[in-house]
């Protein structure tokens, strides 16, 4: 029902979107995250990593054994670094695919709008959800478009933000990105 709301060529690519969106709530491993029913999620931490390090949602791992992680501005509003890494010898972790795409210009939340929203950039990273490895060797990374405020509400998306990208792991490029209409995706307009 939802695919009859798109053209041919746009259902091919959210029927993948949807089948890697299952995929990816099946694999995340989890961090505390606390709904408003009050439901408690606990994952585990990185290895070397210590009680006060920010948590991760979720490890992927390609064929050539390099890993991927990703990190909540939603489930931490003082994360400024970054929300997809790759992590490198002795678990360094290297802003994923690069520094400048974990770094929306403004920051991650755009105070400008009332209420304040989740940045509307299509080619920055503002809140990933999870990162996943395709059997094609692709990496997958679900942006939710939404941050957390200093005093941990979580703003609600805006178009442009809630994404879905697909990076090429031969040459560390964006193959491509899906960008979620607010028919699928709720957002502000």
């Amino acid at each position: 029902m939802l695919l009859a709301l798109f053209s041919r060529s746009e259902s091919h690519k959210i029927q993948a979107a949807v089948e890697c969106l299952l995929r990816l709530c099946i694999s995340t491993t989890t961090s505390t995250l606390k709904v408003n029913q009050g439901v408690t999620w606990e994952a585990p931490r990185l290895p070397g990593k210590t009680s006060s390090d920010k948590r991760n949602l979720g490890i992927a791992v390609s064929s050539t054994g390099r890993k991927f992680s990703n990190y909540a501005r939603s489930l931490d509003p003082n994360n400024i670094r970054c929300t997809t890494a790759e992590l490198t010898a002795n678990n360094t972790e290297t802003p994923y695919p690069s520094l400048e795409m974990n770094s929306p210009p403004g920051g991650a939340i755009n105070y400008t709008t009332t209420p304040a929203t989740g940045a509307n950039y299509e080619k920055y990273l503002i809140d990933v959800q999870s990162v996943v490895i395709d059997p094609k060797d692709r990496l997958w990374i679900l942006d939710t478009g939404r941050a957390a405020m200093q005093n941990g509400t979580n703003v609600p998306a805006s178009v442009g933000g809630p994404k879905l990208i697909r990076v090429n792991l031969q040459n560390d490029t964006i193959s491509e990105t899906i960008v979620f209409p607010p028919n699928v995706a709720f957002a502000i307009p």
